[in-house]
């Protein structure tokens, strides 16, 4: 049980290619689906942050509310992730840490908040539902909005200065 509400931060070594689109990441379409397989492809493209190979990333929980910004001065999770020496990861680091560790991410949902997609209203970023078997990603409405203390965040360390 978690107290004081203290995050928690458990590293996880992945490999990463970054040559591999999100739709191949993510597997078979479900049949009831009603976006294009290349849905996240097109709003979340691979942005190559890092050389292909193993790396460790971090798995963040903060058990506690956080409110989130497109602006990253006024996005509380942003500046929480920041005093813990970490940084977001996106969405293609997230679907490698899925099919690499499947029982981990199974837990909880887990967000990629790296990369945002922001259609005519509204600004969403990618995550898995920690109860799905599949490899999907799902959006979550960030601007105005809160991350409840049961979602946990994929990050990576900052780059030293």
């Amino acid at each position: 049980m978690q107290r004081n509400n203290q995050p928690t931060v458990t590293p996880i070594t992945v490999r990463l290619d970054y040559s591999r689109t999100l739709a191949e990441l993510q597997g078979p379409r479900d049949p009831g689906s009603v976006l294009p397989a290349d849905f996240h492809d097109h709003r979340f493209p691979v942005e190559r942050v890092r050389e292909d190979g193993e790396c460790e990333l971090f798995i963040a929980g903060f058990h506690r509310d956080l409110l989130d910004d497109e602006d990253p001065s006024k996005s509380e999770l942003l500046r929480a992730l920041s005093r813990l020496g970490l940084q977001p990861e996106g969405p293609l680091e997230l679907l490698s840490t899925r099919q690499q560790h499947p029982n981990v991410l199974h837990r909880y949902p887990i967000v990629a908040r790296r990369q945002v997609y922001r259609d005519e209203l509204r600004l969403f970023v990618p995550f898995l539902r920690g109860n799905d078997n599949s490899s999907r990603l799902f959006l979550h409405e960030v601007v105005g909005d809160k991350w409840f203390r049961s979602y946990y965040f994929l990050a990576s360390c900052k780059p030293c200065k």
